[in-house]
């Protein structure tokens, strides 16, 4: 059996210290790892700033696979930038 994880990110508060213990932790024991960003749609959300924060902690293991489409109040979905599709949410 392999395990993974899955770091789920508050896109309102950025990189906190329990997402870099996490990732320090799954890189010693070589675990693949996905980020999740979660609240893409409360508050003020600058995704540009967030990704290259993400880059500056963790490197070149940060590649986007969905990129949002809209930011705060007006984030309606995002773009799978893998099969190149948008989706957009309803409420």
């Amino acid at each position: 059996m392999s395990a993974s994880a899955v770091l789920v990110l508050d896109a309102t508060a950025g990189v906190e210290v329990g997402t870099e213990k996490a990732w320090k932790l799954l890189e010693e024991r070589k675990l693949p790892r996905i980020i999740f960003i979660n609240k893409m749609d409360k508050g003020y959300v600058n995704y540009p700033k967030l990704l290259t924060e993400l880059k500056e902690k963790f490197g070149k293991k940060i590649a986007p696979f969905c990129i949002p489409i809209g930011e705060t109040d007006e984030f309606k979905g995002f773009v799978n930038v893998v099969d190149m599709v948008g989706r957009v949410s309803d409420g």
